[in-house]
């Protein structure tokens, strides 16, 4: 099958259970939306408008929708930055909004393109911007800012992840000038590395023994 996407964004759709999801943004109209088809036949089931108006400015070559959802089995979470803010909302799989949360504010100098990462009870964002950057963790059934953590003050785009190396589970980012490792639980500072680029968009990869960052500008 093949369906029609309205708008445009460069989020990846997801698969959870018998339902594709994907983010869209329509700049005629101004608003970002996340829509729900069946996996099965290509029908959409629902689009739910999540924000109207308030676009920042983007790179020509970025979009209004980039981020990719994340999606729990029970609820999908997406992340806009709009009205100098990066908002995440929760959509159970029926398309009705159960939450909102501004995770902080956000100076936009190409847009956004980071990504949503879920552990636990958290839905996790990162804020590199122009600043103030941060790093945020909201709980997934109300929203509720767990922890905020500082980070530098300058735009980045990737998306951070969770790895297991050295026998626990560490929080990875890339951009600022640093490879960083973070408790994903309390968003504690376990570790951090010189490069390989202020800007990077590229979510970074491990094994048992070594993490891997790429990137980015203006560095090669």
């Amino acid at each position: 099958w093949r369906a029609d996407v309205p708008g445009s964004g460069h989020a990846t759709p997801i698969v959870c259970g018998e339902r594709v999801f994907v983010a869209t943004a329509d700049t005629n109209q101004e608003t970002m939306s996340l829509l729900c088809f069946s996996r099965a036949t290509g029908e959409r089931r629902w689009e739910r408008e999540l924000h109207r108006g308030g676009f920042m400015h983007t790179h020509q070559k970025n979009s209004q929708a980039s981020p990719t959802p994340a999606c729990d089995g029970q609820r999908v979470f997406t992340a806009f930055t709009v009205q100098n803010g990066l908002h995440v909302s929760a959509v159970d799989l029926e398309g009705q909004i159960v939450w909102q949360t501004q995770a902080g504010p956000f100076s936009s100098q190409h847009g956004y393109g980071s990504s949503p990462v879920l552990f636990e009870s958290l839905v996790i964002v990162s804020g590199d911007n122009r600043g103030p950057g941060y790093l945020a963790a909201l709980h997934r059934e109300t929203g509720e800012i767990v922890w905020r953590i500082q980070r530098g003050n300058s735009p980045s785009y990737s998306t951070p992840i969770i790895a297991h190396v050295a026998g626990k589970n560490q929080l990875l980012l890339s951009g600022q000038d640093h490879v960083t490792s973070y408790d994903p639980l309390t968003g504690d500072l376990l570790w951090q590395s010189d490069g390989p680029a202020a800007t990077t968009a590229n979510t970074m990869a491990w094994n048992d023994e070594f993490v891997f960052a790429s990137g980015g500008y203006p560095e090669d």
